[in-house]
Order: C-alpha cells, then sequence, then structure tokens
C-alpha cells in the first residue's frame, strides 16, 4: 500500500463517521476496513469488539502498525479461528 492508499482509508472513514450513528451501547466492527470508526468512541464512551475472520498467518506488518492506533479503541476482539488470535498484531485480547 501507498501512503495515499492509507489516506485514502482515513478520509473515507472520516466521511462515514460524520454521517453514521454510532451510539449503540456495543459497537461490533466485523473486518479492518472500518476500524477506524473506532475514533467515535471516545465521544460515545461503549465498548467496541473488532470481529476478525480474515487470515492473519501471514499479515503486512505496515497495515498492521497502521491499523495499532485504532486497536486501542477495541476492547476485545474475537478470531474466526484460534490460532489467530496469537498472530494478531492488530488488536489485544482481553
Amino acid at each position: 500500500m501507498t501512503p495515499k492508499d492509507y489516506q485514502v482509508y482515513v478520509d473515507a472513514l472520516d466521511q462515514n463517521l460524520m454521517q453514521m450513528k454510532l451510539d449503540a451501547d456495543i459497537v461490533f466492527i466485523h473486518d479492518p476496513q472500518p476500524a477506524a470508526l473506532v475514533k467515535k468512541r471516545r465521544e460515545q464512551k461503549n465498548h467496541w469488539i473488532w470481529r476478525c475472520h480474515i487470515d492473519l498467518s501471514w499479515p503486512d506488518p505496515h497495515v498492521c502498525d497502521f491499523l495499532k492506533p485504532y486497536k486501542n479503541g477495541m476492547i476485545c476482539a474475537s478470531f474466526l479461528l484460534p490460532i489467530w488470535r496469537n498472530l494478531s498484531r492488530i488488536v489485544t485480547q482481553v
């Protein structure tokens, strides 16, 4: 991915943040694509969970590093396969 790709991602998520209502008690994020939506949690003070069903056997370290700031807003993660839990550099399990 290029720096422009990352910026397109951030810009698209920021546009979505302005339009989406994310005030539920619990918000499930179902993939890394909408992970940046967790920025809204600071305002809402609700609970965010990341549901990971993608294969983390060969994660791209640059993408993982890019997503790290968003992992801090998630309270936990759920992985399709237990082995992926051990491979994840994106979300810390609680």
